[in-house]
């Protein structure tokens, strides 16, 4: 079934193991580690802690830790109130002490889990400091 309504598409599936065998061998494989956060105060008590996190956040993009961070919006750009910060760490206790340093949550006004994510695909050409505008050429 899933093969006909594939097809309606104008996509056939094929089902070759080898190939995606040899696709699977030679992608990434790198694990990442996504913290997840939420807020669970009000705005102002968000607010009041924003600083130091930017500056943690900084920190954290400087010592070769942080990857990429940000908040999430819905489909039309409306803020959820989560945000998702990937790192790179040893394992997923490393992650979890570095999302309990972030002082948002250290006061808890926002609370987290984490997730492993496993980079498989994708390119990189730039390294970017977001936070300072710096890029360099790799």
């Amino acid at each position: 079934r899933t093969g006909q309504r594939l097809r309606g598409r104008g996509v056939t599936p094929v089902s070759d193991q080898a190939e995606i065998d040899a696709l699977k061998a030679r992608s990434l494989k790198r694990t990442l580690w996504v913290i997840h956060s939420r807020v669970v105060a009000d705005r102002e008590a968000v607010r009041i802690h924003l600083l130091a996190h930017l500056r943690h956040q900084v920190a954290l993009e400087k010592a070769g830790v942080l990857f990429a961070a940000g908040p999430l919006a819905d489909e039309d750009g409306k803020p959820t109130g989560t945000s998702m910060t990937i790192v790179r760490a040893a394992d997923a206790a490393e992650a979890r002490r570095i999302a309990e340093t972030d002082p948002m949550h250290v006061a808890g006004v926002r609370n987290f889990t984490v997730s492993r994510w496993s980079v498989n695909e994708g390119r990189i050409t730039v390294t970017v400091d977001i936070a300072d505008g710096t890029a360099s050429l790799a």
